[in-house]
């Protein structure tokens, strides 16, 4: 309930405790009286100032911050989803890692630094209006560049052998030798088609997006769509080795038994 107050150092002035706000209803006996009135959501306003604040002045551990909790989330989400009844903690473990070294760490090089070289009329396109971005010629062809090589040249040869390498390693507990690597090179090639066509289908659409918005808002539309794409990564590869083993060694079987039948 909103505090009146009457009393002589309040006087001529309005009040004011802290977050509250004053509004003045009476006089009484030469001593004004004011109702304090809390001013709503002033906490969550102030934590969503610093949020910001902190978001402009460490960038990069921000985007850091932000990945590891959306991989490990969507991770989790999607074992829910998948009726699990206890967490996989290795797996969501190997996502968390993958959103901090991967997308944490490598991303924020790749598209804020590598690709602005690469394609220099894209930090200017990026930050027109939409108006101008309309005209812009070459910062179009720079967009549809970024593009071609998120998808045909660093998801096939650096984003899935990245998070293979992390999955042997992480979630098999396996050592960093040839034998671990000539594995990574096994799945790369097995799930070639599979893996960057579900990669292409999300993201050569969605990075249209992403790399003809504003650069402030460049990694966090890639963090939004990264989510939906992290959901699709866990359910297609976040099983153990032996899962996927079993499952291929089914599909196989239930293949030579068709044969076999006819």
């Amino acid at each position: 309930p909103p505090l009146h107050c009457c009393s002589p150092m309040f006087r001529g002035r309005p009040s004011s405790v802290g977050n509250l706000a004053p509004h003045f209803v009476a006089r009484q006996g030469g001593a004004t009286c004011s109702t304090i009135i809390p001013v709503q959501g002033g906490t969550t306003r102030r934590l969503q100032e610093q949020a910001i604040a902190f978001g402009k002045k460490r960038p990069f551990v921000t985007n850091c911050i932000i990945s590891v909790i959306k991989t490990t989330l969507a991770d989790v989400v999607t074992q829910k989803a998948e009726g699990a009844d206890q967490l996989d903690w290795k797996r969501s473990g190997l996502f968390a890692s993958f959103g901090f070294l991967f997308l944490g760490c490598w991303q924020w090089l790749l598209y804020v630094n590598v690709f602005s070289r690469l394609c220099p009329k894209a930090v200017p396109f990026a930050n027109l209006t939409l108006r101008d971005k309309l005209g812009d010629r070459a910062g179009q062809l720079d967009v549809l560049k970024q593009n071609l090589l998120d998808n045909f040249l660093h998801s096939p040869f650096i984003r899935f052998p990245a998070f293979y390498l992390l999955k042997e390693i992480g979630q098999e507990g396996a050592h960093l030798d040839f034998e671990t690597l000539s594995n990574v090179a096994g799945k790369c090639r097995n799930n070639f088609v599979e893996d960057n066509s579900a990669c292409i289908a999300i993201w050569f659409p969605a990075n249209f997006i992403v790399f003809a918005v504003p650069m402030w808002l460049r990694l966090p539309s890639v963090h939004g769509i990264s989510f939906l794409w992290t959901m699709v990564l866990s359910s297609m590869r976040g099983g153990s080795s032996a899962s996927e083993w079993e499952s291929c060694a089914h599909g196989l079987s239930g293949r030579e038994e068709e044969r076999v039948s006819e």
